[in-house]
């Protein structure tokens, strides 16, 4: 055996390990109603189960329908053919079946990612009949999974589902001693180290400010051990990740992780006098007595119609002054800074990351970004929606809803 072949039959073996840990992880998630089964095969009656599959998924909540993986560490077309052939088949014989991925590592060449990207266009085109769902990464198949298999669960429970789920995923691929190799010497360990996160790694990383080849890490550890606010609230931070690097310098990022398939979401719930104290915190002034009765009323009628119908000297006052304080604002709200509750430095997050299209950017570009694209969106002149979570509240707690990067 050559060594190039040597190398492939080692990432063949990575690759098919990587996706097993993932179905196994997901498979166990409390309130994930799915099978895993390896080794699928099937046949016509009387021949020989000649039509394998390496993964084979039921959801159990959805009438037995079945997703089957085929995973590979490379992109060849006698490959591809000789699992459309197998899907082709599998499809006359199992009725059950309504998906066929083949799934590929994130640590591919420029070619092979290319090539992947050419079928995948292929196979959508409507002009070439294929039998496969599509050509993905490890990464994307663990998403469509739990984002099925958590359909059907009631709102709240699945948010803490898919936000467990990200927080553990990202602490997991920080820690991953494979991706440190890749990110320290790449070109030494690519081809036998089929790390399926490097990728989000390394984004990650960079968007601390690091850069690969110059900026080697030492050690690097990840955990969610963050303690709660003075209110006994879960804080912005959701991940702290501690680095060493090579040159003994010592850094700290608190990641925010946000994973949801809606384009709004709450990004705080408490006292006003809460973002009073966080806006004069942050500037070193005090703000009107206009705005502050006029936040007040807001909290009061706890919606943005109600304050123009029954407040509109406030509602006015809201329009006029609060888009002043919009950068304030989206610290305070997406990242806590000047927050009162905080009592740890680390509960103000200084990088937030989107998780399902997995973008991560750091606090100044992004709250820069975020009141660009959504300031007129919100309400007030600001990036955010203003309202409350239930009736009791009115008068008590107001509620600030945010966008996200889900392409509507």
């Amino acid at each position: 055996m050559n060594l190039d072949n040597h190398f492939k039959n080692l990432a063949g073996l990575a690759t098919k390990e990587a996706v097993a840990v993932l179905l196994d992880y997901i498979s166990n998630i409390d309130g994930v109603n799915i099978s895993v089964n390896r080794g699928y095969k099937i046949g016509y009656p009387n021949y020989e189960k000649q039509f394998p599959m390496e993964f084979e998924i039921i959801f159990n909540d959805f009438d037995g329908e079945k997703w089957l993986i085929s995973p590979t560490s490379s992109i060849r077309t006698d490959r591809v053919h000789k699992i459309e052939f197998y899907a082709n088949h599998i499809r006359l014989l199992d009725y059950n079946v309504t998906d066929i991925y083949v799934v590929t590592p994130d640590t591919l060449s420029k070619k092979e990612i290319n090539a992947i990207s050419n079928y995948s266009k292929k196979i959508h085109s409507g002009k070439y009949l294929s039998f496969l769902t599509d050509i993905i990464s490890i990464f994307d198949l663990g998403n469509k999974i739990l984002y099925k298999a958590t359909s059907k669960i009631e709102t709240a429970k699945r948010s803490n589902i898919l936000g467990k789920f990200a927080e553990e995923y990202v602490v997991y691929l920080l820690n991953d001693h494979d991706n440190l190799l890749l990110w320290n010497d790449y070109d030494s360990f690519f081809k036998t180290t089929k790390s399926f996160t490097f990728d989000k790694y390394k984004l990650i990383l960079e968007s601390f400010g690091l850069i690969q080849g110059k900026d080697k890490i030492f050690s690097i550890y990840a955990s969610t051990n963050i303690p709660k606010l003075t209110n006994n609230g879960l804080p912005k931070t959701d991940i702290a990740t501690y680095i060493t690097l090579s040159n003994t310098a010592f850094i700290v990022k608190k990641i925010s992780v946000k994973n949801t398939d809606k384009n709004e979401v709450s990004v705080h719930q408490g006292d006003v006098k809460d973002i009073i104290q966080a806006i004069e915190t942050s500037l070193g002034v005090t703000i009107s007595t206009s705005l502050k009765n006029a936040l007040e009323d807001q909290q009061k009628y706890g919606g943005i119609k109600d304050v123009e119908k029954y407040a509109k000297v406030s509602y006015d006052t809201l329009i006029a002054e609060l888009p002043k304080y919009n950068n304030e604002l989206v610290a305070f709200a997406i990242f806590g800074d000047n927050s009162p509750r905080i009592v740890d430095s680390r509960q103000i997050a200084d990088i937030i990351l989107y998780y399902r299209n997995f973008q991560s950017f750091d606090k100044h570009s992004y709250i820069d970004k975020y009141i660009k694209e959504f300031a007129d969106k919100g309400q007030y002149g600001t990036p955010f929606k203003w309202t409350f979570q239930k009736s009791s509240d009115k008068g008590k707690s107001i509620q600030l809803k945010g966008f996200t990067n889900n392409k509507k």
